[in-house]
C-alpha cells in the first residue's frame, strides 16, 4: 500500500469516526433532563417514553407518538395492545388517548421546569413507531 493510499485511509477514518462521535454524542444537559423524565414515577409507569432529543437555544425538542401522519388506532394499541380492535368510541380508548395527552403535557411540564428551558417543541419518534409496526405518510 502507497504512503498517499495509508493517509487517505486514516483520513477517511478519522472523519467517519468524529460523525460517528457527533452523532451518538448526548449533551449534558439533555441528558440531565431525560434522567428525571425517568425518574418521574408518573412517567416512568407510562408505556411510551417520552425523552428530550436536543436542546436548541431556550427550546426542548421532545419526543412524542402522536402526529396528524400517524393512526391513532394504531398508536393507542401500541401503547395499549388491550385495546386491540377497540372501537374509537370504546370508553377504554378514549381514556387511553386522554392518558397519552396528560403524560405529554405532563412530561413537557418537567421539561420547563428546567431552568433553561422555556418552551417545549414535539418530534415524532419515529424509531418507537417504527419499532411497533407504525407506518405512516408525511
Amino acid at each position: 500500500m502507497s504512503k498517499g493510499l495509508k493517509i487517505y485511509a486514516v483520513v477517511v477514518v478519522l472523519i467517519i469516526a468524529a460523525l460517528l462521535a457527533n452523532w451518538l454524542w448526548v449533551p449534558g444537559d439533555v441528558r440531565a433532563i431525560n434522567r428525571q423524565l425517568a425518574a418521574d414515577e408518573y412517567l416512568a409507569a407510562y408505556p411510551y417514553p417520552f425523552r428530550v432529543l436536543r436542546i436548541e437555544g431556550q427550546t426542548a425538542v421532545v419526543s412524542t407518538p402522536r402526529s396528524a401522519v400517524v393512526s391513532v388506532p394504531q398508536m393507542i394499541k401500541a401503547i395499549d395492545p388491550a385495546l386491540d380492535g377497540a372501537s374509537i368510541t370504546d370508553p377504554a380508548y378514549l381514556q387511553a388517548q386522554q392518558a397519552l395527552a396528560d403524560h405529554q403535557a405532563y412530561a413537557a411540564a418537567k421539561v420547563v421546569e428546567t431552568e433553561t428551558i422555556k418552551q417545549v417543541i414535539w418530534e415524532l419518534d419515529r424509531s418507537w413507531l417504527r419499532a411497533h409496526g407504525i407506518e405512516w405518510v408525511e
